[in-house]
């Protein structure tokens, strides 16, 4: 997959615990899992919704992610289902205080 070097992926702390994350698999009419991935934070806000959680890591660290998780492919910009998890100020509360917002 060619792409930026870059990219800014949907995340949340993996058990409460803030150094370590875990991607957000999600379902995409017509493709299954993907692991969604954005080229910016605007791209995955207007996507996502403006509490969702994300990390910016290298693109390789995503496929390579993706390949762990199994069937999930990696897809660049996507139009996410809004069937999806969406994040809002009491989720991010519930996972813990290092997701507080600003608000």
């Amino acid at each position: 997959m060619a792409g930026p070097e870059l990219v800014i992926v949907p995340a949340h702390p993996r058990g409460g615990d803030a150094c370590r994350v875990e991607f957000e698999v999600r379902g995409q009419p017509g493709d299954g899992a993907v692991l969604p991935v954005f080229s910016s934070v605007a791209a995955l806000v207007r996507t996502l919704g403006h509490y969702q959680p994300w990390v910016c890591v290298p693109l390789r660290v995503a496929l390579e992610a993706a390949a762990r998780a199994g069937p999930a492919k990696v897809v660049l910009d996507p139009g996410v289902s809004s069937s999806g998890r969406r994040w809002t100020t009491a989720s991010l509360r519930a996972a813990g205080p290092e997701q507080g917002t600003d608000e």
